[in-house]
């Protein structure tokens, strides 16, 4: 029987193991960490979008943001985009100041979330 022919087993409910098991499997026979499971450091700009998200004390700051103004969308068949009116109302109501990133963060994070309630 060839390596190739061994078939992964079902764990006890059902699923097969992932690539992901297949690599920890690894690293506990030999002790070491294969380079596929070595995460690489995060892009700058997407360092970036996450800073915004939640800011440096870890307080959610777009993230909350962008909670506060879901509240706002408007509803019927299906979830509506949040208009620039509604980020403007918000900020003015609020004292909030979003920079053109942040505003640019929220319509992109909310652009996904439209796409994704319509499914």
């Amino acid at each position: 029987m060839q390596p190739q022919d061994k078939k992964a087993k079902p764990d006890t409910d059902g699923n097969l193991p992932t690539r992901r098991d297949h690599w920890l499997s690894i690293a506990g026979q030999t002790g070491t960490m294969p380079a596929e499971l070595v995460i690489p450091p995060c892009p700058s700009m997407l360092a970036h979008i996450v800073q915004c998200f939640f800011g440096s004390d870890k307080r959610l700051r777009i993230g909350g943001w962008f909670g506060e103004l879901s509240e706002t969308r408007p509803s019927g068949f299906g979830a509506g985009a949040i208009t620039y009116a509604e980020i403007d109302a918000w900020a003015r109501l609020t004292g909030r100041s979003p920079t053109r990133f942040e505003v640019y963060v929220l319509r992109r994070a909310d652009a996904a979330f439209v796409a994704m309630s319509d499914g």
